[in-house]
């Protein structure tokens, strides 16, 4: 269940019908004002002060956007042999994030960037830094998170 702070937050999330990026799925966040959005930034700090393999759900306003996401799922797990990195996966309506402690503050930068009026750029494992045959099946079939701004309505 989500905290009523993560709830109904003003940011349009939607899954791109194709590659802004090297991967699939590509999921898309955009606000209209620089700084909304900041609960995705709290929910991921909670996530830091528990153990691994803990989750938070994140829900946004309906768009009209074609392959809305009103549910954005971040779950920080133990790094494995399956999943070095993250997973960005998206199923109708709803995104997964599953990601490990090198993945939160790649994804944490981003939103950053994004709240300091970043636009139009992505975030996905290849900016870990990590060699191919460092990454596992999982990191090698996860998708992007796009961000858009104010001035920059999205794809």
């Amino acid at each position: 269940m989500s905290k009523t702070d993560f709830m109904n937050i003003a940011v349009e999330c939607w899954n791109h019908s194709g590659k802004l990026g090297l991967a699939e799925p590509t999921i898309c966040l955009h606000h209209e004002v620089v700084d909304m959005g900041r609960p995705i930034l709290q929910a991921l700090s909670e996530l830091s002060s528990e153990r691994l393999a803990s989750q938070r759900t994140v829900t946004f306003v309906g768009s009209a956007r074609e392959q809305s996401i009103t549910t954005v799922r971040f779950r920080l797990v133990a790094s494995r042999v399956d999943l070095r990195v993250m997973n960005v996966t998206c199923e109708p309506g709803v995104a997964t994030i599953e990601m490990t402690e090198i993945g939160r503050p790649l994804i944490r930068e981003a939103l950053l960037r994004w709240f300091n009026g970043a636009e139009d750029f992505g975030v996905s494992v290849r900016h870990a830094g990590l060699n191919q045959s460092e990454l596992g099946p999982l990191d090698c079939t996860s998708g992007e998170l796009w961000f858009w701004g104010p001035f920059y309505f999205g794809p």
